[in-house]
């Protein structure tokens, strides 16, 4: 069983697109629970669960080289948590004794949570943050589901859900406007986005769809999936605000497509098909079908064959992406893909040229973030990680143009030195 955080060098496997950047790929820790996945995440924070003994802990991860937050408070027996923005988590737990969810929101601790459940409510969730804002769903007690907006507080539940539909879920949230769906008295789901009102709803179901569904906004891009009208598959789909600006990014060869989250111009989520049995791939897009980028490659390259399955729920705007990973037991692990920092010399991607640097050059590992040689392990790689050892993202481009750049201790070198040789020797 994989318990800690691995991050090895990467091998690309067939052709990619152009724009494609390598990306390393970590296991989130979570060693308390036998199994776990990652929900969202910004560019400091990442949320999900973890499960053992039967129930769900919301956790909160700051990167791979921690342990996870277990955000259950006491007197809860079950939290998930599915959102993180600033120092804000949102999602859902239960009560010791209750069966009922609540929405919630965490700021860092267990003993932080905020119960958003409104007044009339059963049950609730909350599924997307934005800064101060919130948003979710809840169930009153004749079973209606309508979408709801949160300032921070029970009282303040705004209730989204538009004229004319009987349903309705908000699943995602901007500085601007809410995303989700609405359901017609006939039961088919449209997608919808909110600015702040009920009246404020925008239909986004185009015609040549029946079920469609919002999970996520960026700015003026819209994300989620829908069934065509014309087959039973499921089309991962990008918006700009209206339904004729619907994007089909279902890519060639897959039975159904999913887009989870959007940050600027870049999609991510997961494709699937059945062979022997169900083959499900976490992906990434840039606008069209034709751009999408089968990530499941890095994770078999990175992680291993034992891997079989991924899926990419949230991407931050730094390009961090979280999800999880299944072993052919269907075991999840939560796990977050990072693109190549920019950082000359940073050979395992994790923002610093240092000593595991090196340690990965000696080992003849693939290398990240290359100046000399790119796509070889070779000694002109050393020499290249020893003028810039101690930089990190902040100090890179002042190496690139010339300014004088920290240097290892005399110790260091001097090991460092004896060490290289060998290797150099050995490489000619």
């Amino acid at each position: 069983m994989f318990r800690q955080a691995i991050i090895v060098g990467v091998v690309l496997l067939g052709a990619l697109p152009a724009y494609a950047v390598k990306y390393s790929v970590t296991l989130l820790p979570a060693p308390a629970f036998a199994s776990s996945d990652a929900l969202g995440n910004s560019t400091t924070n990442q949320v999900g669960y973890g499960t053992t003994a039967g129930s769900n802990h919301a956790l909160l991860w700051n990167g791979a080289t921690t342990s996870a937050i277990d955000l259950t408070p006491t007197g809860y027996t079950t939290s998930v948590a599915n959102a993180v923005s600033g120092t804000h988590q949102v999602g859902s737990a239960i009560t010791t004794g209750a069966t009922l969810s609540h929405a919630t929101l965490w700021t860092g601790t267990p003993a932080s949570i905020v119960d958003l459940n409104p007044a009339g409510y059963a049950s609730s969730t909350a599924t997307g943050v934005n800064g101060s804002t919130q948003v979710g769903y809840g169930t009153s007690n004749n079973n209606l589901t309508h979408a709801l907006l949160w300032t921070g507080s029970a009282a303040s539940a705004v209730d989204l859900n538009p004229a004319g539909f009987v349903d309705s879920r908000a699943n995602g949230d901007s500085a601007t406007n809410q995303i989700g769906q609405a359901t017609t008295a006939g039961g088919q789901a449209h997608a919808t986005l909110w600015s702040g009102t009920a009246a404020s709803a925008v239909d986004l179901a185009p015609a040549s769809f029946g079920n469609t569904y919002g999970i996520a906004v960026s700015g003026t891009n819209q994300v989620g999936y829908g069934t065509p009208t014309a087959s039973s598959s499921v089309h991962a789909l990008l918006w700009k605000g209206t339904a004729a600006s619907v994007v089909d990014l279902h890519p060639a060869g897959w039975l159904y497509s999913y887009a989870n989250s959007v940050s600027g111009n870049t999609e991510v989520g997961s494709a699937s098909t059945i062979t022997t049995s169900l083959t499900t791939h976490a992906f990434l897009w840039t606008g069209t079908s034709a751009s999408a980028l089968d990530l499941q490659q890095f994770v078999t390259a990175q992680l291993g064959s034992a891997f079989v399955n991924s899926e990419a729920n949230s991407i931050a705007d730094n390009g961090a992406i979280v999800g999880r990973v299944q072993d052919a037991s269907l075991n999840s692990y939560a796990v977050i893909w990072k693109p190549e920092t920019g950082v000359a010399g940073d050979y395992n991607n994790n923002g610093v040229v240092d000593m595991a640097d090196y340690v990965l050059w000696r080992n003849g590992g693939t290398l990240f973030n290359e100046v000399s040689t790119p796509g070889a392990n070779t000694s002109d790689d050393y020499t290249a990680w020893r003028a810039r050892f101690g930089n990190t993202s902040a100090s890179a481009t002042a190496t690139l143009s010339g300014t004088a750049i920290p240097e290892p201790s005399l110790i260091s070198m001097a090991i460092i030195a004896t060490l290289a040789a060998a290797n150099i020797r050995s490489r000619r």
